[in-house]
């Protein structure tokens, strides 16, 4: 799917342009997990239907920042979670980090203000499994 995003967005441009923003930048994407068997647990919300965190999660819903720095700290590319889809024990989002710039030691992602975790480049361009809660 993100061949078809890439290839159409560099459409009409010629080829050398576009073998070099693939090896230029990243299109970090991934899901985030939050885990709240209190609240997605006791069939408060039904599986499959739209959910967000709520009390100590609150912060924590579509549109939620997710942002990608490089080793200093600087924010070099953000991007924001999809809605959630809820399953029995969580809230599940997806998110897109567009034309993250590639060549950096590592990369420092954080959800919200939930703190960073580190990656490498390649672990960006695999996609990344992120999870909160319980």
């Amino acid at each position: 799917m993100l061949m078809a995003q890439s290839a159409s967005r560099w459409a009409g441009c010629p080829r050398s342009a576009r073998r070099h923003r693939r090896a230029s930048t990243i299109d970090a994407t991934g899901t985030f997990r939050l885990v709240d068997d209190g609240h997605y647990g006791y069939g408060t919300v039904s599986a499959g239907s739209a959910c967000s965190g709520s009390g100590g999660y609150s912060d924590v819903h579509a549109g939620t920042g997710v942002t990608i720095s490089n080793a200093t700290g600087a924010v070099i590319a953000t991007g924001s979670l999809s809605a959630g889809r809820a399953s029995s024990t969580t809230c599940d989002f997806t998110f897109t980090v567009p034309d993250v710039p590639a060549g950096e030691d590592f990369y420092q992602v954080e959800v919200s203000h939930r703190g960073t975790l580190t990656y490498t480049a390649d672990e960006l361009r695999s996609g990344l499994g992120l999870s909160l809660g319980d």
